[in-house]
């Protein structure tokens, strides 16, 4: 069930709700082209190629086009999957987007403000760029994260555990954006643990800016 509102004042912007009960991604993205949305959300669509279900969910914006700070939205979510993007050229900020698998939870989305939680099996993360190999398989991955944006940026991670046949790890803690004028990459405090780690494969999860010596290095030195 899908329904699709919208209403335009005399004198402000367009006003957007979509809501329902239980929707399969797969299902919406192929009939989007004949949904009045607008070409950048449909190239977005289409880029991401996203899959999975939706439950109990409702969306709110103002404008042609939905917008982080304007948008308000609410979902429960199974099996969701994103595509990862590479890089696009002339793009103002011209670095891979991350993609991930298999993702269920709820999430929240309040103009701005948000929360998140999974509580994911047989998931995996795709994150181009950062490691030699992109997607990282997990066979747990559960998470409590709240956040808001704007000059008061933060990110507070109540609860973060992910586990797979290599390592489990949990961590919390909160980041912040630097103050008003500042710049930098904020100030964070984290905290993390590491119960089980396959020494063999810790080469797996160290960022290739680490230099592609040092991860021959773990590759082969680690026994």
């Amino acid at each position: 069930d899908l329904a699709y509102r919208t209403t335009r004042s005399s004198t402000g912007p367009r006003h957007v709700e979509v809501e329902g009960a239980r929707v399969d991604l797969q299902g919406v993205a192929a009939i989007a082209t004949h949904l009045p949305i607008g070409r950048e959300l449909l190239d977005a669509i289409a880029r991401y190629a996203p899959t999975g279900r939706l439950a109990e969910f409702s969306l709110q914006w103002d404008g042609e086009e939905p917008r982080f700070a304007t948008l308000a939205a609410k979902a429960r979510f199974e099996d969701l999957s994103v595509a990862a993007q590479p890089a696009r050229p002339g793009a103002p900020d011209a670095t891979p987007t991350p993609g991930f698998e298999r993702l269920s939870g709820i999430v929240q989305l309040d103009r701005g403000a948000g929360s998140l939680q999974l509580t994911s099996r047989d998931a995996a993360l795709v994150l181009p760029g950062v490691f030699r190999e992109p997607r990282i398989p997990l066979s747990q991955l559960a998470a409590d994260l709240r956040w808001k944006s704007g000059s008061m940026a933060e990110l507070q991670i109540a609860q973060l555990v992910l586990s797979n046949a290599d390592l489990e790890l949990s961590a919390s803690g909160t980041w912040r954006a630097p103050a008003a004028g500042s710049s930098g990459p904020g100030t964070a405090d984290l905290s993390a643990r590491i119960a089980r780690l396959d020494v063999r494969n810790a080469h797996r999860y160290v960022p290739t800016s680490a230099g592609e010596g040092t991860l021959s290095w773990l590759q082969h030195a680690l026994l």
